[in-house]
């Protein structure tokens, strides 16, 4: 039986998942992908891992830097439940963080940027 709302489930994470390779392949080639998860390994910052949540609907995400995140649909977006930040605007931060520990590594400790 067609479920509208599983089929939308599906192409927000198609189009999630593009989003999200497509800023975070710029920073790592150590990238593991299936059906239900891409991984990321970033050297000397550590491992993102992005998962759908089929059950809630969400796109659930653990970053080194930020910790735990979590996604809702919304106006066909990928929302933060929380700062209700787009999810674009996630990974541009996330990456902002990944290129201030880059450019100032032999100054800083990852967990500084964890502030």
């Amino acid at each position: 039986m067609y479920n509208p709302n599983k089929y939308n489930f599906n192409k927000m994470i198609e189009k999630g998942f593009n989003t999200i390779i497509n800023m975070m392949e710029k920073f790592t080639d150590n990238v593991s992908e299936s059906e239900s998860s891409l991984g990321f390994n970033v050297e000397k910052v550590g491992d993102y891992l992005f998962n759908r949540q089929s059950a809630s609907n969400q796109l659930w995400a653990s970053s080194p830097i930020t910790g735990p995140s979590r996604f809702n649909i919304e106006n066909n977006k990928w929302i933060h439940y929380k700062t209700k930040i787009p999810l674009n605007k996630f990974l541009e931060n996330e990456i902002e963080k990944i290129n201030d520990y880059n450019t100032k590594k032999n100054f800083l400790n990852i967990n500084d940027l964890k502030r």
